[in-house]
């Protein structure tokens, strides 16, 4: 599930940003059994992010091609529209602002930490790190930005032709944003 993945690694980071700005309190904080907990919340919300899809649900079928679709009540068009918006703010735009958050602050608590004992390892560690954090935020914005401006256009545009290249596009787009937890 798309949630279960983004709030997965927006957690990581936050579990990242606790070990290294926060370490005493790291200790208390990063337990197996804390761990196990939030696994076990990320995973009851990532299920109630899906409950509209489960409930709403249903399949239509026109000259024999069956399709897959979610049966918002009237207006159609408003429950729609505003369930894409909310689906980009809480799978998109909320985790990176987070993840962009806690690495900003690691990075500026290891410059810190580097100015203090003036160290060359110090200051190596903090270019590797540093890096690493553009990196992994640079990674989650190119493989999930391209699938919510994708449904964010289908949202608010009122004609996205439906044909195979943009049926195509769409598919390299989700597949896209998956990549994202094999990295």
């Amino acid at each position: 599930n798309m949630f279960t993945s983004i709030f997965t690694l927006t957690m990581m980071s936050v579990d990242r940003y606790v070990a290294v700005c926060h370490p005493v309190k790291a200790l208390d904080f990063r337990t197996p059994v804390k761990a196990k907990i939030i696994n076990v919340i990320i995973w009851v919300l990532s299920s109630a992010a899906g409950i509209p899809a489960m409930v709403l649900g249903s399949t239509n079928t026109n000259n024999g091609t069956t399709e897959c679709a979610l049966q918002f009540p009237d207006p159609y068009a408003y429950w729609d529209t505003l369930m894409k918006i909310c689906v980009f703010i809480f799978a998109f735009v909320a985790p990176l602002i987070i993840i962009s958050v806690c690495y900003t602050l690691m990075v500026l608590r290891l410059k810190s930490v580097r100015l203090l004992s003036g160290s060359r390892e110090k200051d190596r560690n903090l270019r590797r790190i540093t890096r690493l954090v553009l990196v992994v935020v640079a990674v989650f914005v190119v493989c999930w930005t391209p699938i919510h401006i994708f449904i964010l256009v289908k949202a608010l545009s009122s004609h996205v032709p439906e044909t195979t290249a943009v049926m195509a596009a769409y598919f390299f787009c989700v597949a896209l944003g998956y990549t994202n937890s094999s990295l």
